[in-house]
């Protein structure tokens, strides 16, 4: 009785798993099995993508002195960001787009710091809108480990 269980259920496996390849539309017919066996394993590889964690990037303005603005920005995340580059990025008003200013080099600790300059005169501050407002954010490339990541981008600059 027990043989005949096992039996059963083997061939019952057996069955389930050539019902793909026998239930085939005409469609995928001619369609070769190593074509669908790539398509089939591309669908997870941007869930592998999306799977690496993001590096937290602090940041913030300071001003040190009459006209001399500093971005200081510290990179966090195991293996330390020392060493590495990170992109410094400047938009224009609150919708523009992102776009490369600086590449500075973080030191052993994954500090980062440098001189930005101030926006133009045309920014309204209470709503941090206009072609005078620049904001900028500190950018790290994707890695093996770590996906590519920012920092809030949430302060910006303008004369008066």
């Amino acid at each position: 009785m027990r043989m005949h269980r096992i039996l059963t259920g083997l061939v019952a496996f057996a069955l389930i798993g050539l019902v793909p390849f026998v239930s085939s539309s005409a469609a995928t017919a001619t369609v070769p099995e190593a074509h669908v066996g790539r398509a089939a394993a591309s669908t997870h590889a941007p869930a592998a993508r999306a799977a690496k964690p993001h590096r937290k990037i602090t940041d913030k303005i300071v001003q040190k002195g009459l006209h001399k603005l500093v971005f200081k920005g510290h990179v966090l995340g195991k293996p330390l960001y020392s060493k590495k580059v990170v992109k410094i990025q400047r938009k224009v008003g609150k919708n523009g787009h992102w776009k490369l200013m600086k590449k500075v080099k973080a030191n052993k600790l994954g500090a980062v710091k440098t001189q930005v300059p101030a926006g133009g005169r045309n920014c309204n501050p209470s709503t941090g809108n206009g072609s005078g407002c620049w904001y900028f954010r500190a950018f790290t490339p994707a890695t093996k480990s770590y996906a590519a990541s920012h920092s809030s981008g949430k302060y910006f600059t303008y004369r008066y």
